[in-house]
């Protein structure tokens, strides 16, 4: 089990599961509820994936992916942000999850800064590179889903 500490992430050391599994994790990554928080969790997954053996096209959907929903979080939602992410490989794919407080009354900082034409195409991006996506509503929180093949990792 390999254990790394990410700046911007506030559970330290961050442990990824064994990559010879039949699934591998990484959750309940607490993220910053800041503009920061997109460029740790990006990190994150990069080096999930990486220990997994998953890259390519497929680590670099990822990881967009990833960013767009933790950026969603940070602009339209409440704390906590949470990363979840999950290689499933008896289904040959990645799930990951942002996990958030709920939205947020009021817009983010850089959405409230912005014309409304130089934003809202993250989950047009994420509806792009998953094979599904979605959200689960939840008892004060909600949690933002995709599901990537990784077939095609190298």
């Amino acid at each position: 089990m390999g254990e790394t500490q990410f700046p911007g992430s506030e559970s330290s050391p961050i442990a990824f599961s064994e990559a010879g599994g039949a699934s591998a994790t990484v959750t309940g990554v607490r993220l910053p509820h800041l503009p920061q928080a997109s460029s740790a969790a990006r990190a994150i997954t990069a080096a999930a994936l990486a220990d997994w053996g998953v890259s390519g096209e497929v680590a670099e959907a990822a990881i967009l992916v990833v960013s767009e929903l933790v950026t969603n979080a940070i602009e339209h939602a409440r704390p906590p942000v949470v990363l979840n992410l999950i290689c499933d490989r008896s289904r040959h794919q990645l799930r990951l999850e942002v996990v958030d407080g709920g939205p947020s009354p009021r817009a983010g900082r850089w959405v409230a800064s912005c014309e409304s034409d130089e934003h809202g195409r993250g989950l047009g991006i994420v509806g792009a590179l998953a094979k599904a996506h979605g959200v689960h509503p939840g008892a004060g929180s909600t949690t933002h889903w995709a599901c990537l093949p990784t077939e095609g990792s190298s």
